[in-house]
């Protein structure tokens, strides 16, 4: 009774009606695999059938149609559909194995016990049969045999990571001509800033299909440290260091699309966009604390400390490899640029002096100085930018919030596991 209603909806795809167009062959093809690997070899049959009418040239169709023979049991058609796609693919040494092995023995039975048919992966594409030694075929693709098409995965990675930072970094190097410029006694002013960081984190994701995938990650970014010292001593009264150490969290949903697929490795583009969090910890020991501090209590000299936060939504762009070891495990390398900028950067407490300074309204906040210019003795000399700590009241007059640039790009290497 199957195989008439099988008969009868060929018989409909193949004719069509007014309301709608046949099926084409790669259709027909896809449809023959996924009745095949239900067992419904007879189904499967017909559909590979009506698509080599369309496509006559078709390997890959000739061999499903082998393959549909073969479990129904029709084994000299089935060798003669399998040599059919050696002629139009002799690229096919499993298949050219196979068949040269194959002693046809007819039956009815659509599956005994000499004959099993498993699939291990569901992908589209050419379907290679092999025998065992019980009897047993084995159908399988080429890429069976490696994790990278799999349903999922997880990864660990850490790599390098590459910040603009902008005012933080121009912010403490500022302090040096300011130094010199207000002729502060002691050995020269010095300053160490840089852009490095290392990266580390882990993703989860899954294959939407062959060449698309959605994953989920969480990731840490620890940036170098940012600081400056105006080369005082430790017990000369103006002694005036800074400190500043960045660093970034982030969760971000990436979309990945594959343009280079083989059996064993897959070269990819990405886009993201996700949550990024950003902590700065200052700690500051100055001679001269802003007005703004002093409103609120800090004595004089002081020294300042706090965790200054901040969070913004962004996004990457990215290329990446990743190579199989195997059925379950990968190597991936990436690079990525990152699009986050951080407006203000806040407190809600700072130490001065071991004591705590709750916040007041606005709370604290870093900031660059906005004036560019300072009087000296002997003229003018164009400085300014210098970053410092203030409250949000206090912003207006002489400083500007700071904006904390944490875009950039890195790289990284990952393991990744399949499952």
């Amino acid at each position: 009774m199957k195989t008439i209603y099988w008969v009868l909806g060929f018989v409909l795809l193949t004719t069509g009606t007014a309301f709608s167009a046949p099926l084409t062959a790669p259709e027909y093809f896809a449809m023959g695999l996924q009745l095949y690997t239900a067992k419904d070899y007879q189904g499967g049959y017909y559909a590979y059938e009506a698509g080599l009418k369309q496509d006559p040239n078709n390997a890959a169709g000739y061999q499903g149609l082998g393959d549909c023979l073969y479990g129904l049991g029709r084994q000299s058609e089935a060798l003669g559909a399998f040599q059919q796609s050696l002629v139009l693919n002799p690229n096919n040494p499993q298949l050219a194995t196979f068949v040269k092995s194959f002693k046809p023995l007819d039956t009815i039975a659509v599956e005994t016990n000499k004959t099993k048919v498993v699939y291990t992966d569901e992908e589209l594409g050419i379907s290679t049969p092999t025998p065992t030694a019980q009897g047993v075929t084995t159908v399988s693709h080429a890429e069976a045999k490696y994790g990278l098409f799999k349903d999922g995965w997880i990864r660990g990675y850490a790599g390098y990571d590459y910040a603009v930072l902008g005012n933080l970094i121009s912010g403490v190097q500022a302090w040096g001509p300011d130094f010199v410029a207000n002729g502060e006694p002691g050995n020269t002013p010095t300053n160490s800033v840089g852009n490095s960081g290392i990266r580390a984190g882990a993703e989860i994701g899954l294959n939407v299909d062959k060449s698309n995938t959605l994953s989920i990650n969480v990731e840490n970014v620890w940036t170098q440290n940012e600081s400056y010292n105006n080369g005082a001593s430790a017990t000369d009264p103006t002694l005036q260091t800074g400190s500043f150490q960045p660093n970034l969290t982030s969760v971000t949903l990436n979309y990945t699309v594959d343009f280079i697929t083989s059996k064993s490795a897959k070269t990819y583009f990405t886009f993201g966009a996700g949550y990024y969090h950003a902590t700065v910890n200052a700690l500051v020991v100055t001679p001269y604390p802003n007005a703004g501090l002093q409103s609120v209590g800090l004595s004089v000299p002081a020294t300042i400390s706090g965790t200054f936060t901040g969070d913004v939504l962004g996004g990457t762009l990215g290329v990446g490899q990743i190579l199989a070891i195997g059925d379950s495990f990968g190597l991936e390398f990436s690079a990525r640029v990152r699009f986050a900028t951080f407006g203000q950067m806040t407190a809600s407490s700072l130490t001065s002096n071991g004591q705590s300074v709750p916040a007041p309204t606005g709370g604290f906040v870093l900031v660059t100085d906005n004036s560019n210019t300072i009087n000296m003795s002997g003229g003018t000399t164009n400085l300014g930018g210098e970053i410092d700590v203030d409250t949000f009241a206090g912003v207006g007059t002489t400083d500007n919030v700071m904006t904390l640039d944490y875009s950039g790009f890195y790289s990284d290497l990952s393991f990744n596991f399949y499952f």
